[in-house]
C-alpha cells in the first residue's frame, strides 16, 4: 500500500491504498458531505506522500434514499403511464448525449431520476451518472393503489 495524502480543500487526510482512485474513495467515505437532493461529486486532489505526484479525482456522492413506506424498501418499476416515455421504453428519454431514466416505487409512489448525463455545476464536466428523488404525486399515488 503507498501513503497518500487527499484533500477536497478543507481538510487533508493521510490514506494508506493501493491506488488515487481508491485513496479518494475512501477520503469522500469518511466524509459528511451533508443533505443533498441529487447527486454530487466531490473533487479530491490526491498526492503521493513525500512526491509531487499529484491527481485530481473526481468521486460522486449520491442521495441518501428516501425511506419507503413499505417495510419491504422500494420495488421500482417503469409504468408508462406515470413515467410516460414510449411504451416500448417507458420511463426513458434522451437527455444531451446520453439518457434519462425514470422509474418509480410502486409502494410508495417515490420517483427516482438516473441521469446517464449529468453535469458537475463545480467545473461544468459533462457525461456523469447522477441519480435525484422525486416525491409522489397524484398520478404514481393512484397507480400504487391500482398496483
Amino acid at each position: 500500500m503507498t501513503m497518500y495524502i487527499c484533500d477536497d480543500g478543507n481538510a487533508p487526510l493521510e490514506i494508506a491504498a493501493d491506488s488515487p482512485s481508491e485513496a479518494a474513495e475512501e477520503y469522500v467515505t469518511g466524509g459528511d458531505w451533508g443533505n443533498h437532493a441529487e447527486t454530487i461529486w466531490i473533487n479530491v486532489q490526491v498526492r503521493e506522500k513525500g512526491t509531487d505526484q499529484q491527481t485530481w479525482v473526481k468521486v460522486p456522492v449520491d442521495p441518501e434514499e428516501p425511506a419507503c413506506d413499505d417495510p419491504d424498501g422500494h420495488n421500482w418499476q417503469s409504468p408508462h403511464e406515470v413515467v410516460g416515455g414510449l411504451e416500448e421504453n417507458p420511463g426513458v428519454f434522451s437527455s444531451g448525449g446520453g439518457a434519462k431514466k425514470i422509474t418509480v416505487c410502486a409502494r410508495c409512489g417515490t420517483y427516482r431520476i438516473w441521469d446517464g448525463w449529468a453535469t458537475d455545476p463545480e467545473d461544468g464536466e459533462q457525461g456523469l451518472e447522477s441519480v435525484s428523488y422525486r416525491d409522489a404525486d397524484q398520478k404514481s399515488l393512484a397507480w400504487v393503489e391500482g398496483f
